[in-house]
Formats: C-alpha cells, structure tokens, sequence
C-alpha cells in the first residue's frame, strides 16, 4: 500500500496589513531591480516559517500535529512586527532577502525551540543553524549580479507593521511547474 507523503513546514500567517505592506514593498523591489535575477515571494505565500519538515508520510500527520499542539498549549498571544530589512548570508553575495521581526521575539523562539523539542522525538532532526526569525521576501538566482539590490534593500527604511499572533498554521508545499503553492492544513490556536 502507498504511503502518501506531504511537504510540510510549520509557520506563522501574517496579518491583512503586515502582508499587503510586505507585498507593496517586493513591487518595489521588484520595479527597481527588473535586471536582479530573483524569486520573489507572491504575496499570499508570506509567512514566517518555524519549522521545515521535508516529505512527511500521511501516516505520520496526526503524531505532527499532535506534537505541535502540545508545542504552544498554554503560551499566551504575542505581538510581532515587520521592520528591518536584511539578506542571507551577506551583501557581497546574497541568496535570501528578508523583512526582520521585532517585539515578540522570546516568544518566537521559544515555540521554535518547543517545536524542534517536540518534533526531534518523532525523527525530526533540530536545525544546525540557529534561529533567526525573518520574513522572505525573495531567492536571489544570480547572486553574483545582486549586490546592488542587498545593499540598497539593507539601507531602505520598511514602515513598521504589527499583528498579534494567536496561532500557528502546519502547511503543505506543493512543488508545480509555475513554482511553488502553499496550502494551511491546519490552524493551531496557542
């Protein structure tokens, strides 16, 4: 029997505002840099990833999400903001240009440390890197060409935007020849 399998990270949905602000910002960027080969996020992709679990097997869903739940019980909403501008892993070369996050950055951290936790006894491995929370906003293809756009980005001003944070969503990435799609499997209230 085929065991179904889903690309499944673990996230944090923006706000209205927060997303709408991000995707003005990416227009922009985009307008400004037509000639920078880059990935831009659509706007209804924008989120704030917790956690990355590769290929889960459908028989292992309801372990995921029974850990996840057990991850955020009993913590109370945070507030978060979109502010700050920044790439991966620097100016000179850039792969990852990212909006940055203020406020409830303990909390943040905390549910992304839970998570690993948690999801480290069901055979998920923990991230080697440390956990920097940030908001994609695109995927630098050439980034030998993309030094212009990193520090310009880097030195613009991102109008702060706010929400409050009441849950957390489970996604599954869907990998089609237009690129990716992402689906909300489920809502996690914390």
């Amino acid at each position: 029997m085929k065991n179904d399998k889903k690309r499944i990270f673990i996230g944090i949905d923006l706000s209205d505002a927060a997303r709408k602000a991000a995707a003005a910002y990416i227009a922009e960027l985009r307008t400004e840099f037509r000639a920078v080969k880059v990935g831009w996020e659509r706007a209804e992709k924008l989120h704030i990833t917790l956690k990355f679990l590769g290929d889960v097997e459908a028989d292992r869903m309801e372990s995921v999400i029974h850990e996840v739940r057990s991850s955020v019980k009993n913590l109370p909403h945070f507030d978060l903001k979109v502010e700050n501008t920044g790439v991966f892993p620097n100016i000179r070369k850039p792969r990852i240009i990212w909006l940055g996050l203020s406020g409830g950055i303990d909390a943040l951290s905390a549910i992304e440390n839970q998570l690993s936790d948690n999801l480290q006894r069901l055979g998920f491995e923990k991230e080697a890197r440390k956990f920097v929370p940030h908001l994609t906003i695109g995927r630098v293809r050439d980034a030998d060409n993309a030094s212009l756009l990193a520090r310009t980005h880097s030195q613009k001003h991102f109008e702060p935007v706010g929400f409050n944070v009441s849950e957390i969503s489970i996604f599954e990435s869907k990998i089609l020849p237009t690129g990716s799609v992402y689906k909300i499997l489920e809502r996690i209230s914390i």
